[in-house]
């Protein structure tokens, strides 16, 4: 599936949404990787953060773990990073796929900011505490209900991205019409013919299509969505994990385990514990 962009229309604007807010938006690809950003510079505090391999192997962590969330949820997701600043990622999204994820942060909604020194003292081995503290300072200070009203905009903002297609694909109806099925249907036990049936199309061209466009078949694309639910379950912390694996349609537990460990390299239960 080929992924259009208008850049300029992206960058110009995040520029309106920073000089309403001064915050930094970022937008990403779904392979994580940056398509534009304003301003380009982090806040002093992580960008001193950022020199230091710990620091930066941390922030992409929290980074990748966030967008793991959203890939499952496709929900706009408020998170504390490593350091226990503030981060929240929008989703870009058309037809349940993702196409890419809106990013701000490196903001607190604490004043005395000692959860933070905490944290730092932390890494006091890799990093020098000293001038971290000393960088600390320039963290924006934001009320939650900020935060939150912020993350409503650019909630907006990502909708336009979409509808106004600015950012875009060549993806099909047929394609559209599948994974709106595939996700509305991940709780049960999944049957391509079934799906075929709905669709009012052959196993074979279908087959085609998905490879075509998605560069994935149907019964591993199916899985993919079926462990993303999980994960974002697993994360929950609230159901277990038997009936994870029939929340995700699974009906032996077993399978989902297999299927599971084949996808993150991790069974559920050590997946649950590292997360």
């Amino acid at each position: 599936m080929k992924t259009q962009i208008n850049t300029q229309e992206l960058l110009d604007t995040i520029k309106d949404f920073y000089n309403m807010t001064t915050l930094k938006v970022t937008i990403y690809t779904v392979d994580h990787e940056v398509i534009v950003e304003y301003p380009i510079e982090n806040c002093k505090f992580c960008s001193y953060l950022h020199q230091f391999e710990v620091g930066k192997k941390l922030c992409e962590k929290s980074n990748r773990e966030a967008f793991e969330h959203i890939d499952a949820s496709t929900k706009v997701y408020m998170y504390r990073c490593y350091l226990d600043l503030i981060e929240v990622v929008v989703p870009l999204v058309k037809h349940n796929t993702i196409l890419g994820y809106a990013m701000f942060g490196q903001i607190t909604n604490k004043k005395n900011k000692n959860n933070i020194k905490n944290k730092l003292e932390s890494l006091s081995d890799t990093i020098e505490l000293g001038k971290a503290l000393k960088y600390l300072s320039y963290v924006q200070y934001r009320k939650e209900s900020i935060i939150e009203s912020a993350a409503k905009i650019l909630e907006i903002c990502s909708k336009y991205f979409i509808f106004g297609e600015i950012i875009d694909t060549k993806s099909s109806k047929l394609i559209n019409k599948a994974t709106d099925f595939i996700d509305n249907n991940l709780d049960n036990e999944f049957s391509v013919d079934k799906l075929c049936e709905h669709l009012d199309v052959s196993r074979s061209h279908l087959y085609s299509v998905f490879e075509k466009e998605l560069n994935v078949g149907v019964s591993s694309y199916v899985k993919e969505r079926k462990i993303k639910k999980a994960i974002l379950l697993l994360k929950d912390g609230s159901k277990s994990i038997k009936e994870i694996a029939y929340n995700c349609g699974f009906n032996d537990e077993t399978i989902f385990i297999k299927t599971f460990k084949k996808y993150t390299k991790m069974t559920p239960g050590l997946y649950r514990k590292s997360n």
